[in-house]
């Protein structure tokens, strides 16, 4: 995923009293560990709390229109294609999820547009506030599991979880 970077920009010494006094000077302007400067092995900010999964035969109907799933997490999601539908900062609803598995699925989930990916030609988005149903649902597609695994209740708690049940 990852690899630890140090507190260090590039070209910098590690001389400790500058590691110290950049931490105390960026503490003193309220960015935190962040100045805003790209430290070494940084290729840009990445705020996700979770792991983001390929998701293949995935796709979310969003205003009538389908659109793939390139990867998701139970926090946001990649969608394929969608380059000029959305904004950055638009909200939506995802009104289906289509999987090849279970086929068409009712969802209602919220969702904004965070970023647009033009070497992907896809929009990042995360999902707004959901309800159990919801979640559950979003949860097993991002793990891979079929929604028959959720049985027929959970499934038609998810539906009518949409409803605030």
């Amino acid at each position: 995923m990852g690899r630890v970077i140090p507190v260090i920009e590039k070209d910098q010494s590690l001389v400790p009293a500058f590691v110290f006094s950049r931490v105390i000077w960026n503490v003193k302007k309220g960015t935190g560990w962040m100045s805003g400067r790209k430290f070494a092995g940084y290729k840009d900010d990445n705020k996700r709390r979770d792991v983001r999964l390929a998701v293949k035969g995935v796709k979310f109907v969003v205003g009538n229109q389908e659109f793939p799933v390139a990867d998701m997490s139970v926090a946001g999601f990649r969608l394929g294609h969608a380059i000029g539908k959305m904004r950055p900062g638009q909200k939506f609803t995802v009104s289906h999820v289509i999987t090849e598995d279970d086929g068409r699925v009712p969802l209602g989930a919220p969702g904004e547009v965070v970023r647009t990916d033009y070497a992907e030609t896809s929009l990042g988005c995360r999902f707004g506030k959901l309800t159990g149903g919801q979640f559950r649902i979003i949860e097993a597609i991002a793990m891979r599991r079929p929604l028959s695994t959720l049985g027929t209740p959970a499934k038609r708690k998810g539906f009518f979880g949409l409803f605030g049940g």
